[in-house]
């Protein structure tokens, strides 16, 4: 489940920052 979570806040970040 971390890693999934981790994740998926990257996955955010990544579109936040475009």
């Amino acid at each position: 489940a971390r890693f999934f979570f981790q994740q998926l806040i990257s996955g955010v970040s990544y579109c936040h920052s475009m």
